[in-house]
């Protein structure tokens, strides 16, 4: 199975955004963890802000979240925006 590439959906009331990788997944360890400030497993080359951040902008101005679903052959980001903001 393989997963890559961009997909959007335009629903009646929302917008889908799915970003989806072949890099092999986020380990189960670490899924739950990603979206925390400073979590990262890039050692001293990562601030651990990147994804923590993402996330911070999509609750806030959005009012949205960005989910995550992974596998052993890569992970799907989906960011689901509605069409009209509150």
């Amino acid at each position: 199975m393989e997963l890559f590439g961009i997909n959007i959906f335009n629903r009646e009331q929302e917008v889908a955004i799915s970003i989806a990788d072949n890099a092999g997944g986020i380990s189960q360890e670490n899924i739950d963890a990603i979206f925390e400030p400073y979590f990262s497993t890039k050692g001293k080359n990562g601030t651990g802000l990147g994804l923590y951040m993402s996330q911070m902008i999509m609750q806030k101005q959005f009012h949205t979240k960005i989910d995550v679903k992974s596998t052993n052959y890569g992970s799907i980001f989906t960011i689901v925006v509605p069409k009209k903001l509150a």
